[in-house]
Order: C-alpha cells, then sequence, then structure tokens
C-alpha cells in the first residue's frame, strides 16, 4: 500500500486527504483517500495500546450533520402504575362483558375497557429522540431524565430517588453494551451489531409512498382474483361443540412469551400478569367463538412489518411481510390446534413432511435427506443423485381457500 501510486487514486476520483503529522516514526507511510473532503476535518494522531509502531489515525467529521429528530412514545410502566392498573381491573365489573353472546361485541367491549384503564392508570408520554443520543440513552432513561429536570431542588429525597434509578438504568444498559467485545475480532462483530451494518434485518426507513407501494404489492401477492368463498361446513345439532377449559385458559395466558403487540395494542404482559383476572372472561370469548364458528375481526387485523430478504433491498421483490396479529388471538389460534386438531392433522401427514411437527427439527430433515442421497447411491446402476430446491413466495398465502377447507374436512 506503501508503494500505490497518488496518481492512480487520483484517477479514480478520490482526493488524499492531508496527514499533517508523522504515522510511523519520521515517515509519513499512511494514506488516506476521500472523495467528499467536505465531510473530513483534519486528522490527529494517536497512539494505540494493540503491538504495531504505526500511531492510530482519527479523522473526525468535517460537516456535522443535522441530527435526526422523533418522537417517541411511551408507557409509564412503573412499579406503581402497574399495581394500580392490577387494582383497577380486579375490582373491574366484567359482568357487561360476560352476559354478552356476540363474540365481535364481546371482544370489542373487552378491548376498550383494557385500554380505558391502560390510559388512565399508565398514560402515554412523548420523549423527543435524537440521531445524537448515545446508545445507552434509551426513551425510558430520557423520560426519567424530563422527570428530573421538573423536580424541586428542595426535594432532595425524590431527586435522589429519580437519580439513583436513572444511574441503574445506565449501568445495566452499559452493561449489556460491553458484555460481548474481547479481542479486535469480536469488537468489530460488537460494532457491526450496533450499526446493523452487516444484519440483514437492519430497519430500513422507506417514505410514505415507498410504504403504500409495499402495502399494493403484498395485498396484490394475497389476492386471488378468481377466489372462491368456502361453503361454510353443515354441523349437526346433536354434534357438540369443543370447548376448552377454563385451567386451559389461565395456563395459557400465564405461560404467553414475550412477543410484538398486534394492532390491538394490548401488550402481552397485560394478559399473562393478569391472567387470573382475565382467565374467566377470555374463556368465554374463546368457547362462544368455537360454538358460533365465528371469529372476531378485531383479531383478523394485522401490523404488516416488511423484512429485507438481502443485505441492500432494490425492490419490492425483496422485503417479506411479516404479519403480527393481536397476542390473545394468536395464544386462541394455538391453543385450539394444540388441544382439538394436532393429532388430527398430523396423522394425514406425509412422513417426509417434517416441518411444522412435535419432536422434529432441521437436522432431522438434513439426516433425512442425506439418508434417501445414500441410499440411490448405494445401488449399482446409479451414478449421481440430483437434488432440486424450490422455494414458493407466499406460499402460505396463496393456499386456495376452498381447497384447503376441503382438506380439513376430510379428516375426521
Amino acid at each position: 500500500m506503501s508503494r500505490l501510486q497518488d496518481s492512480f487514486v487520483a484517477r479514480e476520483r478520490h482526493i488524499l486527504v492531508d496527514l499533517s503529522e508523522k504515522t510511523r516514526g519520521d515517515a509519513y507511510l499512511d494514506k488516506v483517500f476521500t472523495n467528499r473532503p467536505d465531510l473530513i476535518a483534519k486528522s490527529t494522531p494517536h497512539f494505540v495500546s494493540i503491538k504495531t509502531d504505526h500511531t492510530a489515525v482519527i479523522l473526525p467529521a468535517g460537516t456535522t450533520l443535522k441530527p435526526i429528530k422523533q418522537n417517541v412514545r411511551i408507557r409509564d410502566c412503573k412499579r406503581h402504575r402497574k399495581e394500580g392498573l392490577y387494582l383497577k381491573l380486579a375490582s373491574q365489573n366484567w359482568d357487561s362483558v360476560l352476559n354478552l353472546n356476540d363474540v365481535e361485541e364481546t371482544v370489542n367491549n373487552l378491548e376498550a375497557k383494557i385500554k380505558h384503564h391502560m390510559d388512565e392508570c399508565m398514560p402515554l408520554r412523548s420523549v423527543g429522540m435524537s440521531s445524537r443520543d448515545p446508545v445507552w440513552i434509551t426513551p425510558l432513561v430520557k423520560s426519567l431524565m424530563m422527570v428530573r429536570s421538573r423536580i424541586a431542588q428542595s426535594t432532595k429525597d425524590r431527586l435522589a430517588e429519580v437519580n439513583k434509578k436513572i444511574s441503574e438504568l445506565f449501568s445495566k444498559n452499559r452493561r449489556t453494551l460491553a458484555k460481548a467485545p474481547v479481542g479486535s475480532r469480536e469488537w468489530w462483530k460488537h460494532v457491526d451489531k450496533l450499526s446493523q451494518r452487516r444484519s440483514i434485518s437492519a430497519n430500513v426507513t422507506l417514505d410514505t409512498k415507498s410504504l403504500e407501494e409495499l402495502n399494493g404489492y403484498f395485498a396484490d401477492l394475497c389476492t386471488d382474483d378468481a377466489y372462491t368463498k368456502p361453503v361454510p361446513a353443515i354441523v349437526e345439532k346433536s354434534l357438540e361443540a369443543p370447548q376448552i377449559s377454563e385451567r386451559h385458559v389461565w395456563n395459557c395466558l400465564q405461560h404467553l412469551k414475550k412477543t410484538a403487540m398486534g394492532p390491538d395494542l394490548i401488550p402481552f404482559w397485560i394478559w399473562r400478569d393478569h391472567a387470573e383476572i382475565f382467565a374467566s372472561v377470555i374463556h368465554k370469548i374463546w368457547n362462544v367463538s368455537l360454538k358460533t364458528g365465528k371469529w372476531p375481526s378485531s383479531w383478523k387485523r394485522a401490523h404488516v412489518t416488511p423484512l429485507p430478504k438481502v443485505d441492500i433491498p432494490k425492490g419490492k421483490q425483496d422485503f417479506r411481510g411479516i404479519k403480527i396479529t393481536p397476542v390473545i388471538a394468536h395464544a386462541f389460534e394455538k391453543s385450539v390446534y394444540n388441544t382439538h386438531a394436532r393429532d388430527i392433522v398430523e396423522q394425514h401427514l406425509s412422513s417426509t413432511q417434517l416441518a411444522y411437527k412435535r419432536g422434529v427439527s432441521c437436522t432431522d430433515a438434513l439426516l433425512s435427506m442425506q439418508h434417501i442421497i445414500y441410499s440411490y447411491l448405494d445401488e449399482q446402476d446409479c451414478k449421481a443423485v440430483r437434488v432440486f430446491a424450490m422455494d414458493f413466495s407466499k406460499a402460505f398465502d396463496c393456499v386456495n381457500h376452498e381447497l384447503c377447507h376441503l382438506s380439513l374436512g376430510s379428516c375426521h
């Protein structure tokens, strides 16, 4: 690199940055080239602790970019707020929900009551965040700093309490950031993780027009112009509708895992932390839905998040739509399948299908494929085995509903 001719780089429209300090003994061996000299200020050399006779060169930003600011809304989830919400929900009379027989009206009523108590006991706060904020300054820390600024200096106990909470959050966030890096390789991994430079799931900022185009693209993928609505199954009156016990509902709510909330804006911990309060209500809703064969329209809505399939997405086809439905709706689907459908469905699955089966992993799929290939190769007249891999775009969303309805109807 030290023998590289400057003229060669200049032809590529790069400009040599003037390093005013010596970088190796009495020599100017290190060179920096850039095609944006306006973004780089005067360099400064620094001695480093790693084993090298070169000095490190830091190139600070020459042009100060305007910070990107945005308002983030967070709920005040302090302990006393959660305790207040628990008392409100525990004292709430749920008869108006339990006495309803229309599942649509029941779900809407329940969601309205929960949101009312959440807004009353845990109000939303708007916090201004900037791109210049250090990574350990989270919206929660910012909100506590705002609270601290409004506390009078005379109330020393309250001020000390808030300062202690901020210090604990600082320490916790910094410990999380400092866990991984040990050695230069791990440092760069950590930098890549923070900057999301090499992450396929990096956050992609899209303007309104791009989001509308993506919405249309995802809608077209899931739209069938020749759609045939399945004919509702005829259920004899003598047949009893499947039931889910209240104990099972409580157990399901109690073991909800941390997950993103859907369009109903009710987080998972609302259901989990108040399982004993909501068990009877959810038990009624789930069983009415099973009995009437109706699914609440509120649970059909979903947030669609565009997730890049590649490092640098160039078109709509480079995004995958991840649908996030309400937490309670997903829990209902899982409960019905595990309680009433799993055993019957798995009896009709092909032995070659390994996905979505209990006790089966990717390792089993690879071993099965390897066994089949070697079985063919063991034959005397077999010289080679060709393997074809196919990936269907939006395969699940493109399944014919009528065909699926008939297939499930044949499972007895």
